[in-house]
């Protein structure tokens, strides 16, 4: 019964821990590595996620960092419209409350970044709010054109082609129609490859068959397709003049910006390893003298020397601390290791305090000699 009833926690302990991870992605997703604490406005201009107030800017023409949302639009209408590219923060706070942005008040910012209806919670060929509820939950998944960057239902995008959801990235049919040389890039309708066999440089090919219209037709494209636009003087050229040179750049895309913000957990969960380690329970020197102390008085009482639960704490994270930090407190070796490595590292000395707490529970009065402690260290070797 004991075994069925630990079996079932480590299940339920799984599952958490897979929830967990799963709701971290979704951030990494959502607001890469946006501040919630800090308006973005330092930061310039940069792809980051976006809001809209429709309490305070109903015609839709500001919009505000994550930071803003939070503090100065908290209990607002406010319109989540996910990542757009050299976006600056605007925000000039709540109106309600005199128009000053409770983090940055003094702004400089102008209102020439292309706003448009997603400003006003509005998206699609078919001008429709996100969520519909006159669309099932399929039918109103959102896609973003990587050159306007509006959102699209898939039931509005049609035709379908037969590898519709196996892409990365997507430009809309109005789009494709004003930047038509993009189809030669783009996946076949009913295929992997690209439409034609064309040369790579674009610009000097202003009348071949695949730069006239799309008739209206969504392009799809693989994620290394930026890399495979023509790089010479002319077509930088020509990209630079249509304004959309961003899309010859890889660091521009989503999956670039959903990579900042992985990285940004990851870092912050070094750092809390890192400042565990160095909160020491006791100074190296302390333990050092007690334990000298220890052995002198009867060198066979450490054999017999009980340890409570409540000393396995102090005991791994002095530990750890020495491991992490030897001799100095500014250059801890976990910083030598990989992310995994170092996820790793974190995930086994959890199990090891958890191992060790255990034992504990189990021994006769919670308490633990130190020649149990040796024996559970052996067997941990093995």
């Amino acid at each position: 019964l004991t075994a069925c009833r630990k079996r079932e926690r480590e299940e339920e302990v799984k599952a958490a821990e897979d929830e967990t991870r799963m709701g971290r992605e979704e951030v990494c997703y959502v607001l890469g590595d946006a501040s919630a604490d800090t308006c973005s406005y330092g930061r310039g201009h940069l792809r980051q996620p976006i809001f809209a107030c429709l309490t305070c800017y109903p015609e839709g023409d500001r919009g505000f960092c994550l930071a803003c949302s939070l503090t100065c639009h908290d209990g607002h209408l406010v319109e989540e419209i996910f990542t757009k590219r050299g976006f600056r923060c605007a925000c000039e706070g709540s109106r309600a409350a005199g128009g000053k942005c409770l983090l940055v008040p003094e702004k400089d910012e102008s209102k020439n970044f292309p706003y448009n209806k997603n400003f006003k919670g509005l998206y699609c060929t078919c001008v429709k709010p996100y969520p519909d509820p006159s669309m099932t939950e399929e039918e109103q998944e959102m896609h973003q054109c990587v050159a306007c960057e509006d959102w699209f239902h898939t039931k509005c995008i049609e035709p379908k082609p037969a590898h519709f959801g196996d892409w990365d990235e997507m430009v809309c049919q109005g789009c494709a129609d004003k930047y038509p040389f993009l189809a030669r890039y783009a996946r076949e309708p009913d295929g992997d490859g690209v439409l034609e066999d064309l040369p790579a440089c674009f610009s000097q090919c202003p009348s071949s068959a695949n730069d006239s219209k799309t008739g209206g037709r969504y392009l799809f494209f693989n994620l290394s397709w930026r890399m495979a636009i023509c790089s010479c003087i002319s077509c930088k050229a020509k990209l630079n003049e249509l304004k959309i040179s961003f899309l010859a750049d890889p660091t521009d895309s989503v999956a670039a910006f959903e990579q900042r913000g992985r990285e940004k957990l990851e870092n912050e969960a070094i750092a809390l390893i890192q400042q565990h380690g160095a909160k020491r329970a006791r100074s190296s020197s302390e333990e050092q003298a007690r334990a000298s102390s220890s052995s002198s008085t009867d060198s066979s009482s450490s054999s017999r020397r009980e340890i409570k639960a409540n000393q396995i704490g102090e005991m791994l994270q002095q530990a750890l601390s020495d491991c992490l930090a030897p001799g100095t407190e500014t250059a801890p070796l976990i910083q030598g290791f990989d992310a995994s490595a170092q996820r790793e590292f974190a995930t086994q000395y959890a199990e090891l305090s958890a191992g060790l707490t255990e034992l504990v529970s189990q021994s006769r009065g919670g308490h633990l000699t130190q020649e149990q402690l040796l024996g559970f260290l052996s067997n941990l070797r093995k």
